[in-house]
């Protein structure tokens, strides 16, 4: 139905028919399904809450996405709504709502701002987590049920990992 990176984790959904591929694509394509994620960062961003808008560009070659201070060609519009959940030490946990979704957009726009997501050393993070997992999670979605036309809400627990650990608290909330 959508896609996640490769060193993501978290809510994945899929379709067992062809007719609920068609109702969720539309879903998806106009943007109503509420997208939520944790991400872990050892930096904190400009505000404990805020709004992040961009211009995000692609890199196919590289498999990366880049921010440009202005629109044009080959670039969309990127949003997100960020806001701090919890902080240990030197590390900050946030849930994103994205309000659009693009190509790497939490882990470009969270790069850009020098707040890398913690383990993506393609967005500027120093180190890999011994995994190569990255600390960004599909926490929730919101969606129509395709056939049964009700709201469902589709929700994954932390990985079980060592880093996540530190927010396990946070998730029985």
């Amino acid at each position: 139905m959508h896609r996640i990176d490769r060193p993501v984790s978290g809510v994945l959904i899929l379709a067992k028919t062809s007719k609920a591929l068609s109702r969720l694509g539309h879903q998806f394509k106009e943007n109503e399904v509420d997208k939520v994620y944790w991400a872990m960062t050892k930096k904190q961003l400009p505000t404990t809450e805020g709004e992040l808008v961009n211009h995000l560009g692609r890199n196919k070659a590289k498999n990366m996405a880049y921010i440009s201070k202005k629109p044009g060609a080959g670039t969309r519009k990127a949003k997100l709504h960020y806001w701090l959940i919890g902080h240990l030490a030197n590390m900050f946990l946030w849930e994103v709502k994205l309000v659009t979704g693009r190509h790497h957009q939490i882990r470009a726009q969270f790069g850009y701002e020098k707040s890398p997501v913690i383990g993506d050393v393609k967005y500027g993070y120093e180190s890999q987590n011994e995994d190569l997992s990255i600390c960004l999670h599909a926490k929730r979605m919101i969606l129509t049920h395709p056939v049964k036309k009700e709201p469902i809400t589709i929700e994954a627990p932390l990985p079980d990992s060592s880093v996540w650990q530190w927010f396990i608290e946070f998730d029985a909330k």
